[in-house]
């Protein structure tokens, strides 16, 4: 499998940042001791990703994605009302 993936990168010119991948462990498995390794480096496990756009969190709801717009929101409404 890893010897078809790489060729796939190289035929779309693609290259993989090792240092960015990150493992996140939904619900059902919770109690699972899931490691996952790439290219024998252990991924760092997460709570919540950024996916297109959105906070995706292991509980999969939106509170994360939510409180991360609130904030944003809040420093532009500081902004337009102090003009």
């Amino acid at each position: 499998m890893q010897r078809y993936l790489h060729r796939w990168f190289v035929a779309n010119y693609l290259y993989m940042n090792f240092d960015k991948p990150n493992v996140m462990v939904f619900p059902s498995a919770k109690q699972a001791n899931i490691s996952v390794k790439l290219h024998g480096t252990p991924m760092a496990k997460v709570t919540s990703c950024r996916y297109l756009g959105l906070y995706i969190d292991d509980n999969l709801n939106w509170t994360y994605h939510i409180e991360y717009i609130y904030n944003k929101l809040l420093k532009s409404v500081s902004i337009f009302y102090k003009l």
